[in-house]
């Protein structure tokens, strides 16, 4: 949610908002590995998600390597 509010979203911004939405289902992106997706481009590092999602931080990276690199936001 910080990471929606600090955003400012154009209307062109909607296409690819949505089309980066379709490509989450078509890979079946899971909902933890979206949250640790959100948290890593809000500014956390893999032991601060892993302390706040309450796994381990092999567990973080691991999910992260199964993620494919388009997916991943900028930091702030």
């Amino acid at each position: 949610m910080n990471l929606i509010a600090q955003t400012t979203l154009q209307p062109a911004d909607e296409d690819r908002i949505r089309n980066l939405a379709r490509r989450l289902v078509n890979y079946r992106i899971s909902d933890r590995k979206k949250q640790i997706l959100m948290l890593l481009a809000t500014g956390f590092k893999q032991v601060e998600i892993a302390r706040r999602l309450k796994i381990s931080r092999q567990a973080v990276s691991k999910a992260l390597a199964t993620i494919p690199d388009e997916f991943r936001l900028n930091a702030p």
